[in-house]
């Protein structure tokens, strides 16, 4: 079983033909018109007789970005110095999903974060949401990707979003709870051995929530046996909510509140079955 960052995942290409035989080798800044390029690309496409299977688009450049990564980083900042670069890429974006390459280009990670995929990469580095943001969100979830999917920092493309206007002390605040309970969950999801589903590539947890629940369905005395490390967890999850709702940052409520409820369900259920609690030092 793989992951959803996995599913995605195809063999890389050489590295030593990336300049020949990669995507990264369609520079879309020389072009004048949507026309031009889209006929250029069209051209280099069918030349190099590429296929949706042969990988030529998963290859990460020297900074460890994708292709798409890269380019959109142009639409994310208000720099004027991008100012004459930001219609091409608008250009190559439009361009792209035209062909059936494009979704797994966008759902592929970075090299040092494989769940952390286009959409995140936009909505983390853009400057402020604008109209003109919202429209490349829009055509990225079009293609599939979702502002809900989580990244192995443990953050949505909502969080990052929220970012854009949460104070620093209170982003501050969310990312050092975030890390502990993060950090928690790994503890705990480990002690339940071969019966939390791994991916078989990068052996990150399938669905560890719904894993856990049916643990605890033949080992009962789970959450109570680890009852503090759960409570931490959820206390840790409140108090970033806490923040969002502040900002009434919705989606990334929902998220949390949703694993909270999870919590809770198991630890009520164990304390209505008549478990004994263990103690907590």
């Amino acid at each position: 079983m793989f992951c959803s960052a996995c599913l995605y995942t195809l063999p890389k290409c050489d590295t030593d033909h990336i300049d020949n035989h990669t995507i990264w080798s369609f520079d879309p800044l020389v072009y004048a018109s949507y026309h031009e390029m889209k006929d250029a690309f069209y051209l280099f496409f069918s030349n190099d007789h590429h296929s949706h299977d042969d990988g030529f688009h998963l290859i990460h450049n020297d900074d460890g970005y994708t292709y798409t990564q890269w380019y959109i980083y142009y639409l994310c900042k208000n720099y004027h110095r991008y100012h004459n670069l930001k219609r091409p890429v608008k250009w190559l974006l439009h361009i792209l999903s035209d062909y059936p390459f494009f979704r797994s280009l966008l759902r592929y990670g970075s090299r040092e974060d494989p769940s952390h995929h286009t959409l995140h990469h936009f909505a983390k580095y853009m400057d402020r949401l604008t109209h003109h943001h919202t429209c490349i969100i829009n055509l990225l979830t079009k293609e599939g990707l979702s502002l809900s999917d989580e990244d192995n920092q443990g953050f949505t493309g909502h969080d990052y979003l929220s970012q854009k206007i949460l104070s620093k002390d209170d982003l501050e605040a969310a990312a050092s709870f975030t890390r502990v309970y993060k950090e928690n969950e790994r503890c705990l999801f480990s002690l339940m051995g071969d019966a939390l589903k791994r991916c078989e590539k990068c052996n990150d947890p399938i669905s560890p929530y719904d894993d856990l629940e049916c643990y605890t369905k033949t080992h009962p005395y789970f959450i109570n046996e680890n009852r503090c490390l759960v409570e931490t967890i959820v206390t840790d999850r409140e108090k970033c909510c806490a923040i969002y709702q502040t900002y009434q940052c919705e989606e990334s409520c929902k998220r949390h509140l949703y694993v909270i409820d999870k919590y809770k369900a198991l630890l009520s259920g164990c304390e209505q079955s008549g478990c004994e609690q263990s103690g907590c030092e």
